[in-house]
């Protein structure tokens, strides 16, 4: 782009392109970059004077940096979710001899592909860019956009969006549905067999990727620690599920629906079930079905491990989002696991910010029959680990095939290195916060994933490279639970 050019040629104001005096309010940016991220992109030239639709003067950005500080505090305050822009800094050589070596600033913002929303007189509108002005979406439009590819203010730009297939995506989630649930099945349930019949055609669908489904690890707390990689969101909003009783098959119905709306990455998701002196943890959905068959796991339990049955068990399921919305999902069930009824169960969202369109979140909702609470901004707890290699060896107890490329090892299962050791994890947690992380130091076996590959065949001595730590209990109401999202390298 030659800001010079379009300085001297007088260029108006158009849908990507929009002039700024440097003091002017750090909102207003946020809002016209909002806008063209909504509707296409485009760039904001600061330093530029208007009178009467003309350039009639240019004004030095004395301190970009500063700037730059303004708008990003004020898109944090404003946008939901947030956006990124690029800065370019250039300094005018034009046609016009006495505005030589002004320093212009041009904030650049490409297209997104979801609606950003500013927070205007306490309510979120979608900002977009037509013509020269910015105005706010309608509702029409909004729907338009996830249903069409059709961007607020340049109805002319339209394009294919293949989540919108409904006949292929509801064909193949259908299979992956009763696939579950023919799992499920097979595991104690009455047989469905038009259930069974339609998983044959699911067969390349995988969920499963540890061996064994899951492992099994002594522990002294009731509390869930589960050991999924999760997401670090700037504005976390929890939306807590209201329990109920389900039974195992529509545990699977609720899994497939996950798929449906919000394209939940199943296979990847990482689940624990705990009890106050013993805890499994595996890797996949349909690991997680098999394994609230308690007789079955207690059967992964050691001979000469004395594991007292409890009333009480606590299972957690974690999955990322692959959607516009972003987030997790977690689903949680309490009590009851002997029975083919699956107790006080939920499913609970976090995402990055309000979701602006919840059609799919609806959808999903009527077709589940469940309920949840309204969203609430989370002050999420977090935790990091930082720690020299030679500070933390790690003690394999097994290794997991890696789920990309076979024949590889992707993660590992090891003595948990803070259980006989807990200052490692106490000395960087402050004191006021230790009962959200101390439930890690309970388990004598946690799961890292590996920062780099190895084939299976070749045997290597691994360290403890990360540890993020974040407390989603009250993503879920009162219910304990910590997320230790640990990597490993060797």
């Amino acid at each position: 782009m030659n800001v010079d050019r379009i300085i001297d040629e007088q260029r108006k104001e158009n849908d990507e392109l929009e002039y700024k005096h440097p003091e002017e309010n750090s909102e207003d940016f946020a809002k016209e970059l909002a806008a063209f991220a909504n509707s296409g992109g485009g760039r904001i030239i600061v330093g530029v004077v208007e009178q009467n639709g003309e350039i009639s003067d240019l004004v030095s950005v004395d301190n970009p940096q500063q700037l730059e500080e303004r708008i990003h505090q004020a898109i944090a305050t404003r946008l939901i979710p947030r956006l990124q822009f690029s800065t370019t800094e250039h300094t005018y050589q034009g046609g016009k001899e006495s505005w030589h070596d002004t320093t212009l600033i041009t904030l650049t913002r490409d297209a997104s592909d979801r609606l950003h929303g500013y927070k205007h007189e306490n309510f979120h509108v979608i900002p977009v860019r037509q013509g020269s002005t910015t105005r706010y979406a309608t509702g029409q439009e909004i729907a338009d956009f996830y249903e069409r590819g059709i961007r607020p203010g340049r109805a002319d730009e339209i394009t294919e969006d293949s989540v919108t297939d409904s006949t292929s995506l509801a064909d193949a989630l259908g299979a992956v549905a009763q696939g579950i649930i023919a799992d499920s099945e097979s595991q104690g349930e009455e047989p469905n067999t038009e259930a069974n019949d339609e998983a044959e055609t699911s067969e390349e669908i995988a969920f499963d990727h540890t061996e064994p489904a899951y492992y099994f690890t002594p522990t002294g707390t009731g509390d869930a620690v589960t050991f999924h990689l999760m997401m670090a969101p700037y504005q976390p909003h929890g939306f807590e599920g209201i329990s109920q009783f389900v039974t195992r098959g529509e545990v699977a119905n609720i899994l497939a629906a996950l798929q449906r709306y919000f394209n939940a990455n199943l296979s990847q998701g990482q689940f624990t079930i705990a009890q106050s002196n013993g805890a499994w943890f595996g890797t996949g959905a349909g690991n997680f079905l098999k394994a609230l068959a308690q007789d079955e796991r207690y059967e992964t339990v050691p001979i000469d491990y004395d594991l007292s049955r409890h009333h009480s068990e606590g299972a957690i399921f974690i999955a990322d989002l692959n959607h516009k919305q972003n987030g997790q999902v977690i689903l949680r069930a309490r009590d009851g696991l002997r029975s083919e009824m699956v107790e006080q169960f939920s499913v609970s969202f976090l995402t990055e910010g309000i979701p602006i369109d919840n059609r799919e979140m609806n959808a999903f909702l009527d077709e589940t029959e469940l309920s949840l609470y309204n969203g609430e901004s989370i002050p999420m707890q977090t935790a990091s680990l930082h720690a020299t290699p030679e500070e933390i060896p790690l003690t394999i107890v097994d290794r997991v095939p890696s789920w990309i490329e076979e024949g590889w090892v992707g993660g590992i299962v090891c003595e948990n290195p803070f259980h006989d050791d807990p200052k490692l994890l106490q000395d960087q947690i402050s004191s006021e916060n230790w009962d959200y992380f101390e439930p890690l130091i309970t388990y004598e076996h946690v799961y890292c994933r590996l920062s780099d590959h190895h084939p299976m065949s070749e045997q290597r001595d691994y360290y403890l490279r990360q540890s993020h730590l974040q407390s989603l209990t009250q993503v879920q109401g009162t219910t304990p639970h910590l997320n230790a999202s640990l990597s490993a390298n060797w």
